[in-house]
């Protein structure tokens, strides 16, 4: 009766082990994950400033600019009023803009996790686009010329053009298609990565 007891536990205990030795592999990285990760990681910082998402629009708006009033004109009525009046500039601008969402790939990390490899993207940021403009329409201000207006108008040209890029969902598409090719390029090296983004 004690062998019997003896051997069932020992069955136990060597059964316990192997169940152990079972999940400690399944949750290690494989050393062939771990053997590509260098390499990954210097493949994918090779890549540099990686632009990975365009957005292109076309659109026409008015712009204008006026100068602000001396300090006592505009504690007079109807003062700020009359001095934006007589300086006002006014343009039209019909622009086609190029908007760009891309990815550093030098300040990529990576780590071993509980399932392979990680590796860690920063954020995505949208670049200022580049503006072809033509104006339509310009109206000097009767007293206050402002030989700048075009320049300005392009720049909240510029603006504009980002603003709507991200409220489209540039960002979100960056990252997705930087995932994409981080893991495309993981699969080509004869591995499988995890792609996760850095805070901010």
């Amino acid at each position: 009766m004690r062998r019997r007891l003896g051997n069932g536990l020992r069955l136990l205990l060597a059964g316990g082990v192997v169940g152990v030795l079972a999940i400690m592999l399944a949750q290690s990285p494989s050393r062939s994950q771990a053997r590509y990760a260098a390499p990954l990681l210097e493949k994918v910082q090779a890549l540099g400033n990686l632009h990975v998402v365009k957005y292109t629009y076309r659109d026409i708006n008015d712009f204008q600019t006026s100068r602000e009033p001396v300090a006592w004109l505009s504690s007079v009525p109807g003062g700020r009023d009359l001095v934006a009046t007589a300086t006002r500039n006014r343009t039209t601008l019909s622009y086609t803009g190029a908007v760009e969402a891309g990815i550093d790939l030098t300040r990529a990390t990576i780590r071993k996790s509980p399932t392979g490899i990680e590796l860690i993207l920063p954020q995505p940021v949208v670049y200022r686009p580049n503006v072809a403009a033509q104006v339509h329409d310009l109206k000097r201000g009767l007293f206050w010329r402002d030989e700048n207006i075009v320049a300005t108008a392009i720049e909240q040209a510029k603006d504009r053009l980002q603003d709507t890029a991200r409220r489209q969902g540039i960002l979100a598409e960056a990252r997705e298609n930087a995932r994409i090719r981080v893991e495309s390029l993981a699969r080509e090296l004869g591995t499988e990565v995890q792609v996760s983004f850095g805070e901010g």
